[in-house]
């Protein structure tokens, strides 16, 4: 009496189709890995750009903070007031406050020249900053005619 539930039954796929019961599971696996290093790969790259654009930053306020040495020095060398006080003005050293270059300073150095028969002054400005552990330097050289 029980006998007949134990009879399989027949398959309602199509004749030649089997069961593709494991296919899927190893076709998501691939999937999941393939998008994982994708994800990797980008996150990486990512973390790259990062770094090159903070390194550029860096390096662009160490320029403008070489720049502002140098503009110093040509300030003190030539006030305003039409003095011409020469290189012992200018200051050696100055530490920059403007809240774009915290943690830059310049030195300065000053050097009277004579060439053809004109004098000139040749101001240095070596600009070094840190942030976050990266230092960078940058150094202008700006020569100014003496003023007759």
């Amino acid at each position: 009496m029980y006998a007949s539930s134990l009879v399989p039954r027949p398959s309602s796929l199509p004749a030649g189709h089997g069961r593709q019961g494991g296919f899927s599971l190893p076709l998501a696996i691939f999937i999941i890995v393939i998008m994982a290093l994708i994800g990797t790969a980008m996150v990486s790259l990512s973390q790259t750009g990062q770094r090159s654009v903070a390194s550029e930053v860096q390096s662009i306020r160490t320029f403008y903070a070489a720049e502002t040495g140098a503009q110093t020095a040509v300030a003190q060398l030539l006030p305003l007031n039409g003095n011409n006080p020469g290189c012992g003005a200018v200051s050696t050293s100055i530490t920059l406050t403007a809240p774009a270059q915290d943690g830059c300073s310049a030195t300065l150095t000053c050097e009277a020249l004579t060439l053809a028969g004109d004098d000139y002054y040749r101001v240095t400005s070596d600009a070094a900053c840190s942030f976050a552990g990266n230092d960078t330097r940058r150094q202008i050289e700006v020569m100014v005619r003496h003023p007759d």
